[in-house]
């Protein structure tokens, strides 16, 4: 595969020691806003699909199902982000082999592979499955799927690190939009399929596309001169530190200590947001029969579309207008006091109805573009700044 990149980049025979000139490359910006899709797409592909999972596929009269299909989504979060933390570590901190081209390669394949199985899962009857089989296999499938995830991500943003930071910034970008696109497809499977056993099967095989996509821009990158450059020069750079680096040691826990307090935030941000969305928000009910959004596309529109767009809304704002580390401890109390509450009126809540459907959307877009993201994309923007330049490589 490296060869077959090597190869790719000898086609286009140009000068890249010339230092280069100021230039555009929207070609290289919107592969990586792509690839930025597509590393969200596999979390928000199952978490949207509830309805799917929970009212068809796991709707049984067996006590141990029931169980299963009422904590669906829970499991499925954990199954999730368990599997894509542990691989996001080991990418990061321990050499698994390989370049990034045959890591990015094996994911995307492996994704594609894992979602080709799900698709075959829509076209089979679970009724005739013993026992639980089907839910066990979806989880496999989520664990597996997000192992691969966890290193595709990781490699994706080793790529845009090499560029200037408008193109990492792209795959942010590629990220907050995952979720609002996955919603929208959500919401046309519904309306064009005939039964959910169909819209699960078109629903699916959109992520294919995707998923697909991604796999051949990525080997489109080399062709761009913007792009061979700045992987010439991060060569270069490479091979100049190597030598230093076998006698130096990373202090990563120097750098945890200067950064803490803005990788708590970080962390507290997205653990509260998680813990709200999607295993709390999404089983919201309908309060009012003559809402505007008929039924079928409440949960898809109410919950999924709602939080992304406004999740999406948020992160998009710190690139307009930064707040400063002030205004982000401060920002930090607001969101303490304002999620905490959702989360006990909605455990407290057997039903889990808002008395207003409009107030509990009210709700969701302000979480949503506040406590989940608008700060969260901030205190991710000040994190570099939390240790000092002189822990940097010699």
């Amino acid at each position: 595969m490296t060869c077959f990149r090597v190869g790719l980049v000898h086609k286009a025979i140009c000068d890249l020691s010339k230092p280069l000139k100021v230039y555009k490359c929207n070609f290289v910006y919107f592969i990586l806003l792509l690839h930025g899709i597509g590393i969200l797409m596999p979390w928000n592909m199952f978490i949207t699909a509830k309805s799917y999972f929970e009212d068809h596929k796991l709707k049984s009269d067996d006590e141990i199902t029931k169980h299963y299909q009422s904590k669906f989504m829970l499991y499925i979060t954990l199954a999730s982000q368990i599997p894509n933390l542990l691989f996001n570590f080991l990418n990061v901190f321990i050499k698994l082999g390989g370049d990034l081209t045959s890591r990015i390669v094996i994911s995307i394949l492996v994704e594609i592979v894992i979602f080709i199985a799900t698709v075959v899962l829509a076209m089979v009857d679970s009724q005739t499955c013993k026992g639980n089989l089907f839910f066990w296999l979806t989880i496999a499938s989520v664990v597996f799927l997000n192992m691969a995830n966890g290193i595709y991500q990781n490699s994706v943003y080793g790529i845009a690190g090499k560029l200037p930071m408008k193109y990492t910034n792209a795959v942010v970008l590629g990220s907050n939009v995952s979720g609002t696109i996955v919603s929208l497809i959500s919401i046309a499977a519904i309306a064009i399929a005939p039964n959910a056993r169909t819209s699960a099967i078109y629903y699916f095989i959109s992520a294919l596309f995707v998923l697909l996509a991604c796999f051949d821009t990525y080997f489109a990158l080399p062709l761009s001169r913007f792009y061979r450059y700045y992987e010439q020069q991060s060569e270069k750079q490479n091979q100049t530190t190597y030598k230093s680096s076998l006698s130096y040691r990373i202090p990563y826990w120097t750098i945890f200590k200067k950064a803490f307090p803005q990788l708590w935030n970080v962390f507290f941000t997205f653990f509260v947001t998680l813990l709200i969305f999607p295993s709390l928000h999404s089983n919201i009910k309908m309060s009012d029969p003559n809402f505007v959004i008929p039924g079928k596309y409440y949960t898809a529109v109410m919950c999924f579309l709602v939080f992304n767009f406004f999740s999406m809304v948020g992160n998009i704002l710190p690139f307009m207008c930064r707040a400063n580390e002030a205004n982000l401890d401060l920002a930090a109390d607001f969101t303490s006091f304002f999620t905490s509450p959702r989360i006990y009126i909605f455990e407290l809540s057997s039903e889990q109805r808002c008395c207003s459907d409009s107030a509990g959307s009210n709700m969701q877009r302000l979480g949503a573009l506040w406590s989940g993201d608008y700060c969260g994309s901030n205190r991710r923007l000040f994190c570099k700044f939390g240790y000092d330049v002189h822990l940097k490589h010699p």
